[in-house]
């Protein structure tokens, strides 16, 4: 029952903090960019496109 509790509050804390950085301002958006698992994901995408060109 602990853990349940603690997992939603971290959960909680986790999202709210999220959101006031992201409207927080452009600043914030930057550092998050460049922190950011975003980019990871994003690069992905684009190699696979390439590749399926090149076949």
């Amino acid at each position: 029952m602990r853990n349940c509790a603690k997992q939603i509050s971290f959960n909680g804390s986790e999202g709210k903090h999220n959101r006031s950085r992201r409207y927080s301002g452009s600043d914030s958006d930057s550092i998050s960019e460049k922190k950011g698992p975003k980019k990871r994901g994003r690069p992905r995408t684009i190699p696979r496109e390439n590749i399926k060109g090149f076949s």
